[in-house]
């Protein structure tokens, strides 16, 4: 299963230093944790007001140690809103005081910048690239967004004040419900600008309920909408970015995904919200193996695998997405055969009445003369309960009947047993 660089963060004793290099020459440093949006997909919302993030002690200890600093050319400073953090000149005078960093970014909304002193103190500061969010095109759209009337004409501000200045400019776009379909609109506002990059990152949920789901876009839906505004960006030469969209549904944008993400110095605690990714192809696939994470598993308990979208990249001929499902369902027959837990096998008095993908699972159905129940594997997700575990499938299991409360219980270790010789129970 593809897994985004957020997902491998690990921690050092110090729980705020990772241990693990996700990026070899960037650094993400989040605090502040306090923002003057309120946007319907924030992707901090679990930790806005309730976690200080890295402090300013912290971030110089990890500054002054050269075994955490090497080869580090980019800090990037984020929270919230990095620029409501009352000692964000003295981050960037930390981060300038690294011996090799060429960039200093923060990551903003901009509503603060375009107007009063404070981007050309940020800039005289050492700060030389912003990073500004921007989600919609226009006043209405944007306001529905972040919850905040005339936010709009504040972030346009903003994006001017920066253009005009010494600093390089980067956007970033979220995709989500209400914005997708302007994303060429809002490739036209910027490019005026000059930006030095664009991004647009597929709603990331770390924050997963039934509202969050709703804004998700259909990637079928969402692919004609990204492909004009990724061919609009290449028009005006601007370079593009695309984050945890499936590479494969990019065509001839394909080399402008990239799910990676700086080193970020975070509290541990902070990664137990981190969404995990698949794909039903991710066996398959080289994208899989180069860096591309799939879907959400909250996208694939909404919409599905998406596995007649989905084109697996390999070197024997792919198979055409009328032929998806075909291909699917039969590797489905094979994989489960093979462990004696197709349609007809034995599990003591029970038998394998039906095999098939449910949502994010695959779903057994066994019967016992007219009773039945039913069992689910999916990917693993150590938050999310599961009647056993094994090293990369939870396992579950619908209610038994009362009838079958003998019998049932009997079934299931074997069923267990017959899926390990795929995957083995990690050691406790």
């Amino acid at each position: 299963m593809a897994r985004s660089s957020m997902q491998r963060a690990r921690v050092a004793p110090n729980p705020f230093v990772p241990l693990e290099r996700t990026a070899p020459d960037s650094v993400l440093i989040a605090f502040g944790f306090r923002c003057n949006l309120a946007c319907t997909f924030c992707m901090v919302e679990d930790v806005l007001g309730q976690r200080p993030g890295t402090d300013l002690a912290t971030f110089r200890a990890f500054a002054a140690d050269p075994n955490h600093t090497r080869g580090i050319r980019r800090i990037v400073l984020s929270g919230g809103e990095a620029t409501l953090e009352p000692e964000l000149l003295a981050y960037i005078a930390v981060a300038r005081s690294i011996p090799g960093v060429e960039h200093v970014r923060i990551q903003t909304n901009a509503t603060r910048l375009g107007t009063g002193p404070l981007l050309n103190e940020l800039i005289a500061a050492g700060a030389d690239e912003f990073f500004v969010s921007v989600h919609g095109a226009d006043e209405p759209t944007t306001a529905a967004i972040a919850q905040r009337p005339g936010s709009f004409a504040a972030i346009r501000a903003g994006l001017e004040a920066i253009a005009a200045s010494s600093a390089q400019l980067f956007t970033n776009t979220c995709t989500v419900q209400q914005n997708f379909q302007q994303l060429s609109d809002i490739v036209q506002l910027i490019t005026p600008l000059h930006p030095a990059g664009m991004d647009f990152w597929n709603l990331w949920p770390r924050v997963d309920h039934l509202a969050m789901r709703a804004q998700m876009v259909p990637v079928t839906q969402l692919q004609p909408h990204l492909l004009a505004a990724l061919d609009a960006c290449a028009a005006a030469r601007i370079p593009a970015t695309v984050k945890w969209f499936p590479r494969c549904l990019l065509g001839r944008h394909a080399a402008r995904q990239d799910d990676s993400q700086p080193t970020t110095l975070i509290d541990r605690d902070y990664w137990e919200a981190v969404p995990a990714y698949g794909c039903i192809w991710a066996g398959v696939c080289a994208n899989a193996q180069t860096g591309c994470s799939g879907l959400s598993h909250a996208y694939i308990e909404t919409h599905g695998w998406e596995e007649s979208a989905l084109q697996p990249q390999r070197a024997e001929p792919q198979a055409s997405s009328s032929q998806a499902q075909h291909v699917v369902d039969e590797a489905l027959l094979t994989w489960t055969a093979a462990l004696d837990l197709g349609v007809g096998a034995l599990l003591g008095d029970w038998q394998v009445a039906s095999v098939a993908r449910h949502q994010a699972n695959v779903r057994w159905v066994l019967t016992w003369g007219q009773t039945r129940f039913t069992v689910d594997v999916r990917p693993r997700d150590d938050r999310q309960p599961a009647w056993r575990r094994t090293a990369f499938l939870d396992i579950s299991h619908g209610q038994i009947p009362d009838a079958a409360t003998q019998t049932a219980p009997l079934a299931l270790p074997a069923f267990l047993t017959r899926l390990e010789r795929a995957t083995a129970v990690p050691d406790k």
